[in-house]
């Protein structure tokens, strides 16, 4: 069984131009492409200044960055199993075959 246990959430941001971004750093076993602790990163971008609607944005993606166990991120490369249109850590981890366990 593929497993996922998210370590850490590692902010969220909202700025007036419309834009929102989430992270959130979690060990896999196995990895992706060898990546033990990836990295989600959430972003939801509707293009209109001050106007943030999460349910109507332009773009809707989530990316899987490799990182290391301290939460930074070891290569800007997105990974197998990102995804556009999906805004979802649980979803785009459970579509890459995980199954989430409690921290």
């Amino acid at each position: 069984m593929k497993t996922a246990i998210r370590i850490d959430a590692l902010g969220s941001i909202i700025n007036n131009n419309g834009h929102f971004r989430h992270q959130a750093l979690y060990k896999l076993d196995p990895g992706i492409e060898g990546n033990e602790y990836v990295i989600l990163s959430t972003s939801y971008y509707n293009g209109n200044m001050g106007s943030f609607n999460e349910n109507n944005p332009l773009i809707k993606e989530t990316y899987i960055f490799a990182a290391n166990k301290d939460g930074e991120i070891t290569e800007y490369l997105e990974l197998d199993g990102s995804q556009k249109g999906s805004v979802c850590h649980a979803e785009v981890l459970t579509d890459a075959g995980y199954t989430i366990l409690p921290k």
